[in-house]
């Protein structure tokens, strides 16, 4: 077993009983929905109030439509950052459940109690040039079904704040999957394939809701199981959740730079793509397969930056907060 895996397992021992960790689980659910709740309604008064000659009820209506099909501009820009920011509701249920055990939300964050910086731009630094790159050899393969959008200015001011966004909201998941259930499946079985495969398990049921399973079908859920196979691995290497911020952050701001036609099949962020797509994303029958092998290829390369020995970005004691 990891070093750092076991110290990290070991700050959830906090000599709490066990039945504490179910009740803070139904703590953490009902904080987070709450937080939902109170966050789409602050965006719907919002709009209200900037669209009186529409009722609350039409303005109801039309955040479920943008929500599920998409709507441009800055009130889908408006809906998209609502949405993101209910799951960033994630992190005071997170720290609720935590208490409830005797324990604090920075025992979540590493083992060194704190979020580690370091690691955390070396997780960005690996990050950011693979996703790249993997999309730019998408656009390569089919540069004439590519388009840039007509809004860029716009883009230039809601980018950073979609990008910070995305980061409490990846932030607020990794907390609860790869940190929260981690830790507390640990105290039952410290066995990394039961602990980070359970908790891969559920992150997967999560995104069933998301529109692109009603396209691909059940096989869809492999991918989003394959996406936590990285941060999983990072966090067992590490001990804390530094990278796997970096990682799911990353994954979904560079998602969210393209616009697909039938947005009824694609999971939208309203009014943030920088590339529109003119072209049938599920016309390919392999294309979950193609999916799957870039995303396992990205997830290969970026823990080859961070933990091959002759990479410039290797992860190293200091940067996980040891002497020596």
């Amino acid at each position: 077993m990891s070093a750092a895996y076991a110290a990290y397992l070991g700050t959830a021992r906090t000599g709490a009983p066990w039945w504490r960790a179910p009740f803070a689980f139904l703590a953490l659910l009902g904080i987070w929905v709450a937080g939902s709740f109170i966050t789409m309604l602050l965006a719907q008064l919002i709009l209200w109030t900037l669209s009186p000659d529409q009722t609350y009820f039409e303005i109801v209506a039309f955040t479920y439509q943008a929500m599920s099909d998409g709507v441009v501009g800055w009130s889908g820009a408006l809906i998209t950052l609502s949405a993101l920011l209910s799951l960033a509701c994630l992190w005071p249920a997170s720290w609720a459940a935590q208490l409830i055990v005797g324990s604090g939300l920075g025992r979540l964050l590493s083992l060194r109690g704190k979020l580690r910086w370091r690691l955390l731009a070396k997780g960005f630094s690996a990050c950011l040039p693979i996703f790249i790159l993997i999309m730019a050899i998408s656009i390569a393969f089919e540069p004439a079904q590519y388009s840039l959008a007509d809004r860029l200015g716009e883009l230039a001011l809601y980018l950073p704040i979609l990008s910070l966004a995305l980061f409490l909201q990846a932030s607020g998941e990794e907390l609860v999957f790869r940190g929260w259930l981690v830790q507390q499946l640990g105290r039952v079985w410290t066995h990394p394939l039961f602990t980070f495969g359970l908790s891969a398990l559920l992150f997967a049921l999560l995104y069933g809701a998301n529109n692109e399973v009603l396209a691909l079908g059940p096989l869809a859920f492999l991918i989003f199981f394959a996406a936590s196979l990285a941060p999983a691995y990072a966090v067992w290497r590490t001990g804390g959740l530094e990278i796997a911020f970096a990682f799911h952050t990353v994954n979904n701001v560079i998602a969210s730079l393209i616009a697909f036609p039938d947005t009824d099949q694609i999971t939208p962020l309203s009014g943030f793509s920088v590339f529109n797509y003119a072209g049938d994303p599920f016309a390919n029958p392999w294309v979950i397969w193609v999916s799957l092998g870039s995303l396992l290829v990205s997830e290969g390369l970026i823990l080859a930056l961070l933990f091959w020995n002759g990479s410039p970005l290797k992860v190293t004691p200091e940067d996980l907060g040891s002497r020596g």
